[in-house]
């Protein structure tokens, strides 16, 4: 009797030490934030201070994907979905799947899980949404309505050379789907902004093949879906698309990518959106491609990745924003080495 007992307990112990351990703030980051905002760079696993001090690993143990979430307080761990409060994470959802969205309550998310199949999460309770048709298809950058009660998510069929584009409208709570078809030349970015409760701004390129047969995009213009009539419209004029700053003043859109002679590495030209300016700007250096990454809380300059594309080498510069300062005297800041660097503040 006691042998019996004994192999329960010696099963039940490897049971509980083959689970992964759930990852949590290093405490150098815990402290960083505890001060106030920090840079995150997900793929290197850093936090970086404002002020330009030693960076620190941020998450322990290392996750194998990090993915920031349309929130700057949210980020997808491994498949899971995190967000910060005070200084320490909390997990949301567990296996949400691939570029989740949420509600703001985060009583609902939605994921891409296996790149064909919408997920929709409620707490540890999760759902696929069936969704068949003929040839090769994706599913791409799911948006959820405030209330939960629609997911919008892109479909890219790659049947044919030129990839055709649609959405698919989810009722959340029947599973019941609409196709909303798009010109074969049309391409939706991943840009989902919020407008109304009724109303989200969409990117669009369109899309055709250069001499050597690789797909070019070019950006087009921006258009509103509108949730109650199930129809596509032109975007207001005053629209300042992308990542906004604190105050709403500036916003950062990412611009056309630029590669090296020998495609090894390349970066998109940020544009920078600002409040009663009629047209973005975008800063620009001979032979070195200037991608934005995020504006500072006080909104006095932008964390910008400088690449120079004939040594594929890259370094991150403050550059002041309402002030003209020559490149050279730009403040350094501490990136990592990265091709396709990307990363946010965390608040």
């Amino acid at each position: 009797m006691r042998k019996a007992v004994l192999t329960v307990v010696v099963l039940a112990a490897s049971s509980v030490s083959a689970r992964p351990p759930r990852p949590h703030l290093t405490a150098p980051a815990a402290a960083l934030l505890a001060k106030g905002a920090a840079f995150l760079a997900p793929a290197d696993n850093l936090l970086i201070p404002l002020d330009g001090g030693k960076p620190v690993a941020f998450l322990e143990p290392a996750p194998e994907h990090l993915e920031l979430g349309a929130s700057p307080s949210l980020l997808s761990i491994d498949g899971d979905l995190f967000r910060l409060a005070d200084h320490k994470l909390v997990r949301v959802a567990s296996q949400v799947g691939a570029m989740p969205a949420a509600t703001p309550d985060l009583t609902l998310v939605a994921g891409i899980e296996d790149k064909r199949t919408l997920r929709l999460t409620r707490g540890e309770e999760g759902k696929r949404v069936p969704y068949h048709r003929e040839g090769r298809f994706e599913l791409e950058h799911p948006y959820v309505t405030p209330d939960g009660a629609a997911v919008l998510v892109a479909v890219r069929d790659y049947t044919q050379p030129l990839d055709a584009f649609d959405f698919l409208l989810v009722d959340t709570k029947t599973l019941a789907l609409e196709e909303i078809h798009l010109s074969k030349r049309f391409v939706p970015g991943p840009l989902r902004q919020l407008l109304s409760p009724e109303r989200l701004a969409l990117q669009m390129f369109t899309q055709r093949s250069d001499d050597e047969g690789n797909l070019q995009l070019e950006q087009t213009d921006f258009v509103v879906f509108d949730f109650q009539t199930h129809k596509l419209g032109p975007a207001p004029p005053d629209l300042r698309p992308g990542l906004p700053s604190a105050s709403g003043k500036f916003s950062l859109l990412p611009g056309p990518i630029t590669y090296s002679d020998d495609k090894r590495c390349g970066g998109d030209e940020t544009r920078l959106y600002e409040a009663g300016k009629p047209q973005p700007v975008h800063f620009a250096l001979p032979g070195t491609v200037v991608t934005l990454l995020d504006v500072l809380p006080d909104e006095t300059a932008v964390i910008a990745n400088l690449l120079t594309l004939k040594t594929c080498k890259s370094r991150g510069v403050l550059i002041p924003l309402g002030a003209d300062v020559k490149p050279s005297s730009w403040k350094p800041f501490p990136l990592p080495q990265s091709p396709r660097l990307q990363g946010r503040i965390l608040r």
